[in-house]
């Protein structure tokens, strides 16, 4: 497993800001993505991509299909959803990400580049029900599901309640097609995300996962990594694990 350090100084000085180009371009291999980049926090998370993007996407790159159905969980920015895209050109790109603001700033970038995408605002979960969603307003702020009973918001994070579905229901409910490839980034919630793919990850189409898993969990979760990876290994899949980062690491799971 590759083991990485580093990472984009902060705060971001203004002229840094201003004197990038905009569209600004990102490049892996013979694909490559524009971006419009407005703010620092675009700024850190595209021009300073993290460590773990430089990994993972090159790896996913290498492993779609053209016709593959990609589901990319916990979207953010939409860098894994573009790249997918150019790669499964054929195929099928379902962003999903919690907050509105990164809905649209990956609406915005796919038809900038002129990709097909279709993005869901939705927060997964086990089971469909009520839950607080802690998230920063600009694009490319991280959100989490959290306990209401059990954390207290920190000044950085605006809590509400919101309505959680399963990955399940939306293939039942909503017509998204099953995903042959899915990568799932939810900020220490990727287990009760899986638990809610019940269905999903059972079914023969789905042949490859990419996870980040939290190791980093605060006091907002009980299940331990181990505990993540038990549970992706109930569906048969092989374990590899692809880069270890200050608060997690990602695996690559086939079957």
């Amino acid at each position: 497993m590759t083991k990485v350090t580093g990472l984009i100084e902060n705060p971001l000085p203004s002229w840094k800001l201003k004197s990038i180009s905009n569209p600004y371009t990102v490049e892996f291999g013979e694909f490559s993505i524009r971006y419009r980049i407005t703010n620092p926090r675009e700024y850190r998370e595209i021009c300073g991509m993290s460590c773990t993007d430089r990994v993972v996407v090159p790896d996913l790159l290498e492993r779609l299909q053209t016709d593959d159905i990609f589901w990319d969980i916990g979207a953010n920015l939409g860098t894994f959803t573009y790249f997918a895209a150019k790669a499964a050109s054929e195929g099928r790109v379902i962003a999903i990400d919690a907050q509105k603001q990164n809905v649209a700033y990956i609406e915005q970038t796919a038809q900038l580049n002129d990709l097909d995408v279709e993005v869901y605002s939705r927060i997964l979960s086990a089971n469909e029900g009520v839950g607080l969603f802690l998230g920063g307003e600009d694009p490319g702020a991280y959100g989490f599901l959290v306990d209401e009973d059990s954390y207290e918001a920190s000044n950085e994070y605006n809590g509400s309640k919101v309505s959680t579905v399963t990955g399940d229901a939306l293939v039942a409910n909503e017509g998204v097609p099953l995903p042959d490839v899915i990568k799932i980034d939810v900020c220490a919630n990727e287990y009760p995300t899986l638990q809610g793919l019940h269905e999903v990850l059972a079914h023969s189409n789905c042949r490859l996962l990419y996870c980040n898993v939290y190791r980093d969990r605060g006091n907002r979760y009980q299940e331990s990594p181990g505990q993540v990876e038990e549970l992706i290994e109930r569906y048969g899949f092989d374990i590899e694990y692809l880069i270890d980062w200050w608060g997690g690491y990602y695996i690559r799971c086939e079957r």
